[in-house]
């Protein structure tokens, strides 16, 4: 496709590739929640998923055994039953 319309001289082409696994970690969490009010989604709901982000901690396991905790400060939390609804919501309000 990209090929067919490259191909043809009045017409442009425009591609946007992106690693959805990279962009769940690069959402800023701060905008995240600007874009739940800006879509109208109630304060409760908005306070309640920001319960779950705030003080957010992290650690690496490896065989030697675990690293100290550090904070997450970036990112939607993988395995989070809200996360596919969060993710489209950004990536929806950025297109």
């Amino acid at each position: 496709m990209i090929e067919a319309i490259s191909a043809k001289k009045d017409k442009r082409l425009c591609a946007i590739f992106v690693d959805f696994i990279m962009a769940f970690d690069s959402i800023n969490r701060d905008h995240m929640f600007l874009i739940l009010v800006a879509y109208g989604i109630q304060s409760a709901i908005i306070n309640a998923i920001r319960c779950v982000y705030t003080n957010s901690k992290s650690f690496v396991s490896t065989h030697d055994g675990d690293t100290e905790t550090f904070a997450v400060n970036t990112g939607i939390l993988k395995g989070y039953t809200l996360a596919p609804f969060l993710f489209i919501i950004v990536h929806d309000y950025v297109l």
